[in-house]
């Protein structure tokens, strides 16, 4: 089995701004410094350890559904039909794609954040 972790990113007020998995968490936060706007407000981490990635898949699941991280789409209950519209809206964007669009389009994680789109958006 291979080790896997489920790491959390909050901000200087505590609130849960990013949740993740991984065998490489430190990789894996160099790659959201680079691409997603929102990585200056990481404030602290914790990082969970566990035996196998199945493991570790599953906790992520529940809190990406029962803890309410910020900046997560992926995984949260309602928001597949909005991350493929923003995942092709991205496209545009080339290269860093997610963090030019963020700066393009400031609030929209919090503006929309419990609120799924309709049906057809």
């Amino acid at each position: 089995m291979t080790r896997a972790a489920v790491y959390r990113l909050s901000d200087a007020s505590g609130r849960l701004l990013y949740v993740g998995m991984g065998r490489n968490p430190m990789g894996r936060w160099a790659s959201h410094a680079d691409q997603h706007a929102w990585w200056p407000s990481v404030a602290s981490f914790e990082v969970t350890w566990f035996a196998s990635r199945e493991e570790a898949a599953a906790e992520e699941r529940r809190a990406l559904r029962e803890d309410g991280p910020l900046h997560n789409l992926h995984g949260t209950p309602g928001w597949g039909a909005f991350l493929v519209k923003a995942n092709a809206d991205c496209q545009a964007y080339g290269n860093k794609a997610h963090r030019e669009w963020d700066k393009d389009h400031p609030g929209w994680r919090t503006d929309l954040k419990g609120k799924p789109p309709a049906a057809g958006e």
